[in-house]
């Protein structure tokens, strides 16, 4: 599986990538997927792709995964740049694999030429268990 920075012309593969994940987490049966929000995730990763950080990992069948973030401060120390994921999934059927980590890797590692001192990672938790 090849891990490549995505382009526009990747959004509708990255959007059927997202929506797979917030399908399977806690925010596809705590919140009612509607049109009006699809489009505006889909404008909000266009604009990500072309003022963020976003790499796919794609292969012959298509893209099966993607990380996605900015470069933010700190915010104990705005001097202190970061890479900060908004996502970062691979779909079910392409887990077990290193092309999770290797997104990971692009990510730090595009994160470090941009500036950002480390990468920091969102973790969610399920409460409604």
């Amino acid at each position: 599986m090849k891990i490549e920075r995505a382009t526009v012309n990747d959004l509708a593969a990255l959007m059927r990538v997202c929506m797979s994940f917030f399908d399977e987490t806690p925010f596809g049966s705590l919140m009612p997927r509607d049109e009006a929000a699809q489009q505006e995730a889909f404008s909000k990763l266009g604009s990500l792709i072309e003022s963020g950080i976003v790499f796919l990992a794609r292969d012959d069948d298509g893209v099966h995964g993607a990380i996605g973030g900015h470069i933010v401060p700190f915010w104990w120390n705005e001097s202190v740049k970061i890479a900060a994921d908004s996502f970062w999934y691979m779909m079910p059927n392409k887990r077990g694999g290193t092309a999770g980590i290797k997104l990971l890797h692009a990510f730090e590692q595009e994160g470090a030429r941009l500036g950002a001192t480390w990468a920091m990672l969102q973790a969610g938790i399920d409460r409604s268990v």
